[in-house]
């Protein structure tokens, strides 16, 4: 069974043509098998060809948009930038829509979204800055979205900050 893509033009331009080995693919598990499979750590930059290796997890996608929706942030702990996935459902043509990070003594840290905003599913980042782009300490935070004056939910967020060693003399 070849593997490369519909929009390959044939084996042999950078796609691979054996059985990548996945653990499980009939239900949706690509992770590879590490022992079997001829992709693990065989891409020019010695990481895995094909798929993640890592624990593999459906996404949760709404069923249609037709409620407000905060989803867990991803990752979550995160040490570098976090995405944050929510959906607007309102019957006016905008809604008032507000994500904000707070940290537990309930003090705005950064407003990500502050904006009318249309029916839809959307998608917002952050950096672990503050709002003035200083770097926060580790710890739990909050996000909270807001829409109009009828939804509100919030998510606990864990943030670790990167660990930097000092070099000797400072």
């Amino acid at each position: 069974m070849p593997y490369w893509g519909e929009f390959s033009p044939s084996p042999g331009t950078g796609n691979i043509s054996k059985d990548p080995m996945f653990i499980d693919a009939a239900n949706k598990d690509y992770r590879l098998d590490s022992l079997l499979s001829q992709c693990v750590n065989r891409a020019d930059d010695g990481y895995n060809m094909g798929a993640y290796l890592g624990l593999w997890k459906q996404p949760e996608e709404p069923e249609s948009v037709s409620q407000n929706l905060l989803c867990q942030n991803i990752p979550n702990p995160f040490n570098n930038n976090t995405r944050i996935e929510y959906q607007i459902f309102s019957r006016k043509a905008t809604e008032n829509v507000s994500l904000r990070v707070y940290n537990t003594r309930g003090q705005l840290v950064r407003t990500l979204v502050s904006e009318p905003k249309t029916n839809g599913q959307y998608i917002a980042y952050w950096n672990g800055r503050s709002e003035a782009g200083i770097g926060v300490s580790s710890g739990v935070y909050f996000c909270r979205l807001q829409v109009g004056r009828s939804y509100s939910k919030a998510i606990k967020m864990i943030w670790l900050r990167p660990h930097v060693e000092e070099q000797p003399g400072n």
